[in-house]
């Protein structure tokens, strides 16, 4: 889950008087990356590398999590900060549950390869999860051309 802001996260974890429809009001995205699998058309998520753009005069570190369908990606949600270190550190945990999840591949978007999911040794952190229907199509998930 993804909230628009701390105080909102605060609310939804600890405030006990909110209802469903409140307490879903708090939460601004959320992303299974799991569960979304088993919805026919979706064939798993990606990473964009992190790259510096402006916004709004203010130099800021972004990247993107794109959604795999079958007609090619989308991109589900961008994230950015000032520090560096902040995306960076939330891409990291996005690769890992990824690349730790119950899924049977991995994929690499340096290398096209593919790792099998719940481990393994992958040298640039795979930038993608996708379900084993990826194998039924000509191109590699895990490529990105950016």
């Amino acid at each position: 889950y993804f909230f628009r802001s701390y105080q909102d996260f605060l609310d939804w974890v600890s405030n006990p008087y909110l209802t469903l429809v409140q307490r879903d009001f708090l939460v601004k995205l959320k992303i299974d990356f799991f569960g979304d699998l088993l919805k026919s058309s979706v064939r798993g998520y990606q990473v964009t590398r992190p790259t510096h753009k402006s916004y709004r005069h203010k130099l800021m570190s972004q990247f993107k999590l794109e959604r795999w369908m079958d007609y090619g990606p989308t991109i589900a949600a961008a994230f950015a900060s000032e520090e560096d270190g902040e995306t960076q550190s939330l891409r990291c945990v996005m690769l890992e549950i990824m690349k730790r999840g119950h899924q049977p591949e991995v994929h690499s978007q340096d290398a096209n390869s593919i790792i099998s999911g719940g481990g393994g040794n992958n040298n640039d952190g795979g930038r993608s999860v996708s379900s084993s229907r990826s194998a039924r199509y000509p191109h590699n998930v895990g490529h990105n051309s950016t």
